[in-house]
């Protein structure tokens, strides 16, 4: 069977936000401005935003080697027309855009932060209920 680049581009996306989630993936910040990157496998993956000309901003995420030169780099744009598989996102815009905001947190240090704080109120992290999430089209403008 073969697999094409824009699912794996997908399957990449998911399992890099379950990494971060699980805090199996640890973010720095890039020397890019407002960009975060951690390594996989050997090579560096950094997560970003670029303004369109159209003055909306998509996030890329791009793999680069050892020497700093991109071997691969997609935006949301390129899995517009995909639904993630994980639930309560709509778009991988919206999954991508969550995934660069974790990867902030992880990288200032204001996860651990928070997770300090709950832990000294005597919370497990295993004791956090998830949060109930309301379907994108039922939000309120």
């Amino acid at each position: 069977m073969v697999v094409s680049t824009v699912d794996k581009y997908a399957y990449l996306v998911e399992r890099i936000y379950e990494k971060t989630l699980s805090s199996e993936l640890s973010w720095a910040d890039s020397p890019r401005k407002g960009a975060f990157l951690t390594h996989v496998g050997g090579y560096r993956v950094e997560i970003y935003t670029e303004l369109r000309g159209s003055g909306d901003e998509d996030v890329f995420i791009s793999v680069t080697n050892n020497d700093g030169k991109t071997l691969d780099s997609f935006s949301d744009v390129d899995l517009a027309d995909s639904i993630p598989r994980i639930s309560g996102f709509r778009s991988y815009f919206r999954l991508m855009n969550d995934l660069l905001k974790r990867a902030e947190r992880v990288s200032s240090g204001a996860e651990k932060v928070l997770d300090n704080v709950l832990e000294s109120l005597g919370v497990s992290m295993s004791d956090v209920p998830e949060r109930k999430i309301r379907p994108s089209d039922e939000i309120p403008f």
